[in-house]
């Protein structure tokens, strides 16, 4: 079975009685893998180029170059997981307006194919509620390390300037600003990710994410790779839903313009 009936088995699951689709996309998989690639390789290069010049100005060599050589595997490590899964994963999400809401559905099928199996009865396995605090205790602690290693590279190039330092710190900051900026994880509770809830429906798993359109507060988007856009539903009170990659956002905008504002 293809995705594309999956999906279409998931949607007819998901649409309440009456509830009617005006619009769907899906995320353009080669720019979300365009854009990972982009800060991966300022990530690396910049690590690179600030180990070098942590070399050149450290006194036992040996010490600073395993350090270096693990740092850098882990990162490379970690990066190359992320250019395989999350392409993947927006390969298999779809976007979804409605006449009453606006959700995202990721569709993953089980490793075995059940016979006969129900695409009607969705079992929920787990629902994800993004709380402020949570959001605030999972992001604030690496931003403030962040900012206390910019601290210290600020003070110590200061005392002794080095340009291997400055360029590769300046280039891993441009790395790590990068996603920030692009999927909007500001610090900021009204960005922190919207509930999800998990379900089963027949031999598929299904994340959902969804928010009833009186409940949006805003939606902005910003242009991105190969003329898509990344857009950013935003409640009232619940987070947001993050579009990444689609190739159109004036139905969603103009859906949204005509919800009363309460």
């Amino acid at each position: 079975m293809s995705g594309e009936e999956d999906f279409e088995l998931v949607l007819r699951a998901e649409l309440e009685s009456a509830e009617h689709v005006v619009w769907r996309t899906q995320p353009n998989v080669d720019a979300v893998r365009g854009s990972l690639l982009s800060y991966s390789v300022l990530w690396l290069s910049g690590l690179f180029m600030l180990g070098a010049g942590v070399m050149r100005t450290a006194s036992d060599d040996s010490r600073v170059l395993t350090g270096l050589i693990v740092l850098l595997v882990i990162v490379a490590f970690a990066g190359t997981l992320e250019l395989i899964f999350v392409p993947r994963r927006a390969g298999r999400t779809i976007y979804v307006l409605t006449d009453r809401r606006v959700f995202s559905l990721c569709v993953t099928r089980r490793f075995f194919k059940q016979q006969d199996a129900n695409y009607h009865d969705k079992q929920v396995l787990r629902v994800s509620k993004y709380s402020t605090a949570f959001f605030y205790m999972s992001n604030l602690p690496s931003q403030i390390m962040f900012c206390i290693l910019a601290y210290d590279v600020a003070i110590a190039l200061l005392r002794s300037f080095d340009a291997f330092i400055a360029i590769g710190f300046a280039m891993t900051l441009l790395g790590w600003l990068q996603p920030w900026l692009q999927d909007m994880r500001l610090p900021l509770p009204k960005y922190r990710d919207a509930p999800r809830t998990f379900y089963s429906i027949g031999d598929l798993f299904v994340f959902l994410e969804s928010f009833r359109l009186e409940e949006i507060a805003e939606f902005i988007y910003r242009k991105g790779r190969e003329n898509t856009f990344n857009a950013f539903v935003i409640s009232k009170s619940s987070g947001c839903i993050r579009m990444r990659a689609i190739p159109d956002v004036k139905p969603v905008e103009l859906a949204l313009a005509k919800v009363p504002k309460t």
